[in-house]
């Protein structure tokens, strides 16, 4: 998480751990928690400021999941490198995954089966007048927001 807030947010959420990665390196407080073992699979959205940390936490045989890159491109890998722990990175394109009814409908299913069953819990969607768009634009570029924000007439 970046911040306190967003890490109370997901706590309250039902996380076990949680690491504020702007307060803390994370990737000790990933092998601090694993007793030095390392993630099984990191799911980074963050890209260039995160990678190489995203790397570094996971243990041996494990797989890196960059879906994004909210802080810039990740930049050129060796991927040589990678071999020192058989690690496996994937960089997804959920439009791949989702771009058909029928792609989309399993993950939908599984989403709603697993938020009516409770292992998987959101807060309310963030309601913004459309009148306060320009408000909603300036809380997203802060990172004042987590969840879904919904404009409303």
């Amino acid at each position: 998480m970046s911040s306190d807030d967003k890490a109370r947010i997901v706590e309250r959420l039902g996380a076990h751990h949680v690491i504020v990665y702007s307060r803390e390196n994370f990737t000790e407080a990933v092998m601090r928690l694993t007793g030095g073992v390392g993630a099984d699979v990191v799911y980074d959205a963050v890209g260039q400021d995160t990678f190489g940390g995203s790397l570094a936490a996971l243990r041996i045989r494990g797989h890196l999941v960059s879906f994004g890159q909210a802080s810039g491109p990740i930049g050129n890998w060796d991927i040589g490198r990678f071999a020192s722990k058989s690690i496996t990175v994937s960089r997804p394109n959920y439009a791949h995954y989702t771009d058909t009814p029928e792609k989309l409908a399993p993950h939908v299913e599984r989403f709603f089966a697993a938020l009516r069953q409770g292992v998987v819990r959101i807060e309310a969607a963030k309601r913004y007048n459309l009148s306060d768009a320009g408000e909603a634009h300036r809380d997203l570029e802060a990172r004042r927001t987590t969840g879904a924000l919904v404009l409303v007439p």
